[in-house]
Order: structure tokens, then C-alpha cells, then sequence
């Protein structure tokens, strides 16, 4: 019997460590959630915000998220953006994808001053942001993808 619960408890372990995430909840205005296997969980200030989470924004709602202590992923004009993977390192990595509204990303400075390696997809545009800022739209005009700073591919 002692030996099914050091099992369970491993298998717990793993599958929290492959939930972790390494983007955290910096500011948050107007409403916001989280929604996660089915449930909806509020955006809160210093929260994380786990792999396979959708962030989804009221109409009039901007939140502000770090990955990895670094870089700023801003949210506005009720933004979904659905987060499938986000790991610290050198680079740290996110991979991202806008559903609908608008985001800014500034990856230009990471963790040792090494550039943070986003990979935003808005709608069926792809990019690479490495140390560059672009600004992304998902909305009724089309996707639009815009470098700010920087380049990306």
C-alpha cells in the first residue's frame, strides 16, 4: 500500500511539472481570467498563468505578464491569447497564439541580458520574436502583425 502512494504521489509530481509555467501575472485591470481544464479561474497580480491556459480579457480589460522575470507580454481590447508552452532558460522560451484582440510583446532583454525567443502565432500569421517587440491584433479588421523594435521572422 505504501509503495501505491509513492506512486501517486510521483505521478502527481510529474504531471504538475508538466503544467508548470514560467509567465507570471504582473497587472491586471478591468476583468480577466484564466480558464483551465474547463474552469475558470480569476487573473490575479502574482499569479502564475500555466501551460494550456487561455487568458482571456473583458472588452475593456489589460493585463500585463512576465516570462521568466523578463520581457512584457501586454493584453488589451478583450485579448485571448492561449499559451501552450513557456520554459525559463537561456533564452527563456514562449510559445503563444493571439485567438482575439491585441497583444505587445517586448522581448529584447531576458534573464544574463539575453534576449527572451517568443513564438507568437496571430490567426495564420507566424513569427519568431528574439529580442525584438512586435504588436499583434486578431479582430474583426484581419491579423495584423507589426515590428516595433527590433526584428523578427
Amino acid at each position: 500500500m505504501k509503495s501505491r502512494a509513492l506512486i501517486a504521489l510521483s505521478m502527481l509530481l510529474v504531471c504538475g511539472a508538466a503544467a508548470a509555467s514560467e509567465l507570471k501575472v504582473l497587472r491586471v485591470d478591468g476583468g480577466a481570467r484564466s480558464v483551465r481544464a474547463d474552469a475558470a479561474v480569476p487573473l490575479l497580480p502574482r499569479n502564475p498563468v500555466l501551460n494550456g491556459d487561455i487568458v482571456t480579457l473583458a472588452p475593456n480589460g489589460r493585463a500585463a505578464l512576465q516570462l521568466a522575470d523578463a520581457g512584457l507580454i501586454t493584453l488589451a481590447r478583450g485579448a485571448e491569447l492561449q499559451v501552450f508552452d513557456t520554459r525559463a532558460g537561456v533564452p527563456a522560451q514562449g510559445r503563444f497564439k493571439l485567438l482575439s484582440g491585441t497583444v505587445r510583446i517586448d522581448s529584447r532583454v531576458g534573464s544574463g541580458r539575453v534576449p527572451l525567443d517568443i513564438r507568437l502565432n496571430v490567426g495564420s500569421l507566424k513569427s519568431r520574436i528574439y529580442g525584438a517587440e512586435a504588436l499583434g491584433a486578431n479582430d474583426a479588421a484581419g491579423e495584423t502583425l507589426c515590428l516595433l523594435t527590433g526584428a523578427i521572422e
